[in-house]
């Protein structure tokens, strides 16, 4: 596929009659889809992608890291892009990258500080605090964490149960889970998904991998924004 904000908007045609809100627990639609955008190293592109969602009026989940090497959320910058984002009427959540990650004892032990850090931009910009979480380049370890719903008390993670599956067998799935990581859809594309096939979608598109053509420019795009 191009990466092209045609074929961006046509994916949100497709689903955007079954798009539901991570947080939104208690919806009884049968046939439903999450979407989510992991903010890896641009918060332009997070509002741009924000907007396209706006337009088509659907909601997305933008999780943001708090300890990123890429982008500092607490620059006057990035604050007036988390509000546009906001704006937008699409929810914040954190992408929490973890140091205790690869540990055998991982328990989310650094995930109040993250929580904090999330909060506190977003009580400045008069933004309720944030239920929903997605792990960064999440390990065994950490999946299993979710598989065993041992998420934060009072926090939505998007690697639970409800909304990922962990299965050896893809075709005997009952939840499609989309990723356009790396800028390739390694787990299938959402424009040749038949809707008939599940009940439970989630759809992850990351902001930095639109709209760009060549997958070899996306590095250098995100250094091009990070220059101000």
């Amino acid at each position: 596929m191009q990466f092209i904000e045609k074929e961006y908007l046509d994916i949100l045609e497709k689903f955007k009659d079954i798009f539901v809100n991570f947080e939104n627990l208690d919806s009884q639609i049968k046939k439903k889809a999450f979407l989510r955008h992991d903010v890896e190293a641009d918060l332009d592109k997070a509002v741009y992608l924000a907007s396209l969602n706006q337009s088509k009026n659907v909601c997305g989940t933008f999780t943001i890291q708090v300890v990123s090497n890429l982008y500092n959320i607490h620059s006057i910058k990035n604050l007036r892009l988390i509000k546009k984002i906001h704006k937008f009427k699409q929810k914040i959540g954190l992408h929490y990258y973890s140091k205790f990650r690869d540990s055998k004892n991982f328990n989310f032990q650094d995930f109040k500080k993250q929580q904090i850090l999330l909060d506190t931009a977003l009580k400045e910009l008069n933004i309720e605090p944030f239920k929903v979480f997605s792990y960064h380049r999440p390990t065994s370890i950490q999946l299993e964490a979710s598989r065993a719903k041992r998420a934060p008390k009072g926090y939505i993670d998007c690697y639970s149960p409800r909304f990922f599956e962990y299965t050896d067998s893809p075709t005997k799935a009952k939840i499609k889970y989309m990723s356009d990581s790396d800028h390739e859809w390694k787990y299938g594309h959402p424009l040749n998904e038949d809707l008939k096939n599940f009940d439970t979608y989630q759809i992850l598109m990351h902001p930095e991998e639109w709209p760009i053509l060549d997958r070899n420019k996306v590095y250098s795009s995100i250094l091009n924004s990070s220059i101000d």
